[in-house]
Formats: structure tokens, C-alpha cells, sequence
């Protein structure tokens, strides 16, 4: 056989491999997974701070639920850098209003289990009853507070509407949570946003957890701009369920199941969020258009 004719044979062997062969494998765009990351970070780092919050305020009960006394803060290790400062003021005498002011050190304080750094303060004021008591109310803000280098601005409300007591190790306490929000990243860009959802602490004698549902005053969790510029709402396909002994062994503060979906407003594209079957794990499924990947929930400015 003669070299142009096998030249030949071999270009056409070459062109059926790319055009007579199988579709090349679909793949979720850049861009899908960028919207994707966008919205962890901004649910991961403000979801954080209810459980924050409830964690030191219950260090400060002094009558109904049984805390521990101040061994619970001490054991949670967002809290144990030197020169972090807790400091209640302002407290009424029954203990139904008052502030807490948490102060992290001026170099920042570096959890020793999920590495996350936090510098600045968070101020958490409450009234019309303690913290766990229906019909209280409790804002957290801040003054210069930032996470992974990631600074909040805004204020976040959570008002108790229901309290059922069994025991001091099996109780509920229902809050609805509505925040407004604003995240800024060391390169300057934003995310503004607001918060509307209903989260159920069920305390057990097992593994206590937190459902997630839509809040009563709207039908989005979530709903702003993202740091790029995109619009978009996120709502609820089912309940959203954190353990705590996952968000104790993760990475990061994510739910251990339920899904969600996240739309991008101006191009109408639905992307859905499925966070597994209790996988005490920062992964998640996010399907667009049917194709398919698995994503690690993140909690700064990686990969976003």
C-alpha cells in the first residue's frame, strides 16, 4: 500500500473516531458550579451563627434547660482561643432581655477541628423572654466579624415560636429565622441577600438534630446577588436536616440530607442541590438539566 493512500485511511479512521463514535460526556458548566459554590458559602457561614449563638446563650441558662454550665462553651472549640472574650451586659434581672458580645482575638482564632479562622465580634441582643422561651425574640449583628476572611455585615432575627419540654435531654425549641445579610471577600466583590426559614432544634437522647423548612413569610430560604453579579432564590424541595454529630466531624456547618433549588434568576436555570442520605460529609449532588456532579459545600473563597 502507498503512503498517501494510507495517509488517507488513517485521516478517515481519525475522523469517524470523533464525529461516528459516542457524544461526548455532558458535564455541569463552570459556571453552573460557581452559582453552586456562591450559595454554600453564603448558607454555610450564616447558618453557622444560630448555632453559635444558641450555644453561648444556653451557657448563661440559669433555670429550665440544664446546660451544663460554662463546660459547654469551653468544649466547643470555636471558642477556646486565648484571648477570646464573652461578655454579657445589660441583663434584666429575671435574665428575659439583655446582650452577649463574643470578641475574637485581633490575630483571629483558628477552630481546631474545621480550621475556619474568625476575627472581630458578634453581638447578640435578645428580649420578651430567655433565648429558648416562646415568644422571645434574639438579633445577632456584628462589628468587623469575618470568617475565612469573609466580612458580615447586616443583622439576623430569630424569634422562638414554639418550646415543648419532656426532659432536660429531650426538648424542641422552634425558631423562625429571617436575616439580612451582606458578605464581603478580601477581593472586595459582595453578596447581598435575605434569609427566611424556620429551624427546629429537636434535642434527644440519641442524635440531636436541626430541620430546616421555609420560613412564614415567604416562599424562598434564601434570595439576593451573588458575588458575580447573579440573581437567584433558593427554595426547599424537602426538609433540610443537620446532626450534630456531623456538623461536630465536618468540615463544614452543611445539612446531612434534604434538597433544595437554586435558581438563576436571569437565565431561568434550575439547579438542584442534594445533600444525600445522613453522610456526615461536605458533599452534595448538584444536578442541572439532568447531567450530574458531586461537589464539596464550601465555606470561603475557594473554587468560587
Amino acid at each position: 500500500m502507498n503512503w498517501p493512500l494510507r495517509i488517507l485511511i488513517f485521516a478517515a479512521a481519525a475522523f469517524c473516531v470523533s464525529s461516528c463514535g459516542t457524544n461526548p460526556i455532558a458535564v455541569v458548566s463552570n459556571e453552573n458550579v460557581q452559582t453552586a459554590n456562591s450559595e454554600s458559602v453564603m448558607a454555610v457561614l450564616t447558618d453557622e451563627l444560630d448555632d453559635l449563638g444558641s450555644v453561648v446563650l444556653n451557657n448563661f441558662n440559669d433555670s429550665g434547660l440544664p446546660s451544663g454550665g460554662r463546660a459547654e462553651v469551653f468544649k466547643d472549640n470555636r471558642l477556646t482561643c486565648p484571648g477570646t472574650n464573652i461578655v454579657f451586659s445589660n441583663v434584666s434581672a429575671d435574665h428575659t432581655s439583655g446582650q452577649l458580645t463574643i470578641t475574637f482575638p485581633e490575630g483571629g482564632c483558628v477552630d481546631g477541628l474545621k480550621q475556619n479562622k474568625r476575627k472581630g465580634s458578634i453581638v447578640i441582643t435578645w428580649f420578651g423572654g430567655k433565648w429558648y422561651q416562646a415568644g422571645s425574640t434574639h438579633v445577632i449583628s456584628f462589628n468587623n466579624y469575618s470568617m475565612n476572611d469573609i466580612v458580615f455585615s447586616g443583622t439576623r432575627t430569630l424569634k422562638c415560636t414554639i418550646f415543648t419540654f419532656a426532659t432536660p435531654k429531650i426538648f424542641n425549641v422552634t425558631w423562625d429565622i429571617s436575616g439580612d445579610h451582606t458578605l464581603t471577600w478580601p477581593d472586595g466583590t459582595s453578596a447581598s441577600f435575605k434569609v427566611n426559614k424556620t429551624r427546629v432544634w429537636v434535642h434527644s437522647v440519641d442524635n440531636e438534630r436541626f430541620r430546616h423548612t421555609t420560613g412564614p413569610n415567604g416562599d424562598y430560604i434564601l434570595s439576593g446577588i451573588n458575588r458575580h453579579g447573579k440573581e437567584f432564590t433558593v427554595t426547599l424541595a424537602t426538609t433540610l436536616i443537620y446532626f450534630r454529630s456531623c456538623s461536630d466531624a465536618s468540615k463544614s456547618f452543611v445539612p446531612a440530607n434534604g434538597i433544595k433549588h437554586l435558581t438563576d434568576i436571569k437565565k431561568n436555570k434550575v439547579l438542584t442541590i442534594d445533600y444525600g442520605a445522613s453522610d456526615c460529609d461536605d458533599l452534595y449532588t448538584l444536578t442541572v438539566d439532568g447531567v450530574k456532579t458531586v461537589l464539596h459545600a464550601k465555606n470561603d473563597s475557594s473554587d468560587d
